[in-house]
């Protein structure tokens, strides 16, 4: 196992073999914080060759939620980012986050949806992807 912070708590617990206090620790972060499982998550992901294009689309997907967000008359969601992805660059393509969180799962396909949709006619290029993934397991 290779890390940069091994002296963070999940990799204490690994080290440790603690999956219990490990749980015990995350539940409470998570609750605290609103994260899944007490709240749904989609996760909306942009991929581009060209990372100034991609990055400057990544501020134009947030403009577009939060229109479809007014549009939908929805309150309560949460939007996380745009911020680059994890792994940033991935066959070429440089890749950007953003995440929702809502308490109803309706709602948050309702808006990734009507996102979907809207996005392309604001991008007005094939050259930025758009992938959502709804319920992520990972981070990206």
């Amino acid at each position: 196992l290779q890390t940069f912070r091994p002296q963070h708590y999940a990799i204490a617990h690994v080290v440790g073999h603690d999956y219990a206090s490990f749980y015990a620790r995350e539940i409470k972060y998570r609750e605290t914080a609103g994260y899944p499982p007490y709240r749904r998550m989609a996760n909306l992901l942009l991929e581009s060759e060209d990372p100034q294009l991609a990055e400057r689309h990544a501020a134009l997907l947030k403009r577009v939620v939060k229109e479809q967000i007014e549009k939908l008359e929805f309150r309560g969601l949460e939007i996380l980012g745009p911020a680059p992805a994890t792994v940033r660059r991935v066959r070429k393509k440089y890749r950007w986050n953003l995440g929702l969180l809502s308490a109803s799962a309706k709602r948050l396909n309702a808006l990734a949806r009507a996102t979907r949709d809207a996005f392309p006619e604001r991008a007005q290029t094939s050259k930025v992807q758009l992938k959502i993934d709804l319920d992520p397991y990972g981070s990206y």
